[in-house]
């Protein structure tokens, strides 16, 4: 995968069943023995829900970064990867969730979602990753125990779509 790739709309998750190469630079240095799902997520107007399944054989740890690039919250799977549902909120948010689902509060309204994902072996792993990636569900509070299909593209092709270190290569 290369950068451009990883461009989807706000809340949407970008899944890759390859694994990555030196070569791919959305984040500075990927683990090339690891399979990647991303999403930048948008709270401002309200919390979105993610359902993560059980790992199984699978090391399914996951990021989230803050606007400014800081890691907030890290899940290992060696110590907290039971919880599988969990609500990214902001700070001033003030509701309820549904019952089971964790309130994560984010520093800032937009953040960066990075879940990596390694097998034990890399041998014959390939498909029982795409169908863990498959799984992983992302849906806004509102929608959430309703039927929600991902609304498709709603981004401007006009707009930059290398990651900005490349974008300021070329000033």
């Amino acid at each position: 995968p290369t950068a451009g790739t990883v461009n989807k709309p706000v809340n949407q998750i970008t899944s890759y069943s390859t694994l990555m190469t030196g070569k791919f630079r959305y984040f500075i240095k990927p683990d090339t023995s690891s399979y990647y799902s991303f999403a930048w997520i948008d709270v401002s107007r309200e919390p979105v829900i993610f359902e993560i399944p059980e790992a199984g054989k699978l090391y399914a740890g996951f990021a989230r970064f803050d606007s400014w690039g800081d890691v907030y919250k890290r899940y290992d799977p060696s110590s907290e990867h039971k919880m599988n549902k969990f609500a990214v909120t902001v700070r001033l948010w003030n509701g309820t969730l549904p019952e089971g689902v964790e309130e994560v509060t984010a520093p800032t309204s937009l953040v960066l979602w990075v879940h990596k994902i390694r097998p034990s072996s890399a041998a014959g792993f390939a498909n029982y990753v795409k169908a863990y990636q498959q799984k992983i569900n992302l849906v806004p509070l509102s929608r959430y125990g309703n039927a929600y299909t991902q609304p498709k593209k709603r981004y401007d092709d006009s707009l930059p779509s290398k990651p900005p270190l490349e974008q300021g290569y070329d000033l």
